[in-house]
């Protein structure tokens, strides 16, 4: 087929490997860049999560812990105790009220 020992054969196989080797050049450069921007892609995401994920963890770290609500739960406890004798003391005020607004509502439409 080719004989190695003629230079018209060597010239000819160097020409269709040159001729080859552009394409296969090609197809690689091309798969690089390829790669290259899912790469970069790849990066910009993994940037975003992170901003994601420090944004997360900052909220995280403001909320309170299983302590403060605990601590909150009694405070409201406490509140709501108040709240119960407050009720309960004011009462009898209330029930006066409604029967001195019910003497004047008589003495005024009689």
């Amino acid at each position: 087929m080719f004989d190695l020992s003629d230079p018209a054969s060597i010239g000819t196989l160097i020409g269709m490997a040159g001729g080859l080797g552009g394409p296969v050049y090609t197809f690689f450069s091309n798969r690089s860049k390829a790669a290259s921007a899912e790469i970069d892609s790849l990066k910009k995401d993994i940037e975003e999560l992170e901003k994601r994920l420090t944004t997360a963890e900052f909220k995280l770290n403001q909320m309170p812990d299983s302590e403060a609500i605990h601590r909150l739960e009694l405070q409201l406890e406490k509140v709501n105790g108040q709240l119960e004798t407050m009720s309960a003391k004011l009462a009898p005020i209330d029930n006066l009220s409604r029967r001195l607004q019910e003497i004047l509502l008589q003495k005024v439409n009689a």
